[in-house]
């Protein structure tokens, strides 16, 4: 028995994410002429018999070129790891120990139920531990900052050697 879901739809994929939000969902893009994709099928359906606390879904880009277009897909196949409704990783290519790196990575556990739980941990302190991966424009925006910094200094020094 299959554990993969074939989404068709932007509305329903919305849907599926909205409501496996607190699990990791793993999206195969794929198209019927990639070879690439046929060869990579068997290892993502045997990663979805093994990893039962991951939900696994594919999309035919062809088909469902709505949803491709809302993650922009560029290749042929790429994996989309989506949690809290967020894309937080992705892998190009039939790269399956890439795959199921993310898989380990994002799911928390090695098989997806190794004894975790599910919620925001707890420092001793008693603060909530952050379960969300920063916007990766807070870690541009530092390094644009540095590098106006920086800048600055060059051009200071100069105009001084120039008086």
């Amino acid at each position: 028995m299959s554990a993969i879901t074939h989404l068709t739809t932007l509305d329903e994929a919305n849907k599926l994410f909205s409501a496996k939000k607190d699990r990791l969902t793993v999206v195969d893009f794929h198209a019927t002429w990639c070879g690439p994709c046929h060869a990579i099928a068997p290892v993502f359906e045997k990663l979805a018999n093994q990893y039962r606390g991951v939900t696994f879904c594919k999309v035919d880009v062809d088909k469902a070129q709505e949803i491709a277009r809302a993650y922009r897909i560029s290749a042929m196949p790429t994996f989309v790891f989506i949690k809290g409704e967020r894309k937080v990783h992705e892998v190009k290519g039939a790269n399956a120990a890439a795959i199921e790196a993310g898989i380990k990575q994002y799911s928390g556990g090695s098989d997806g139920t190794s004894g975790t739980f599910p919620g925001a941990g707890q420092t001793l302190s008693g603060t909530p531990v952050p379960t969300e991966v920063p916007p990766p424009e807070n870690n541009y925006m530092k390094w644009v900052l540095i590098a106006l910094a920086v800048g600055w200094f060059i051009y200071s020094g100069r105009q001084k050697k120039e008086q």
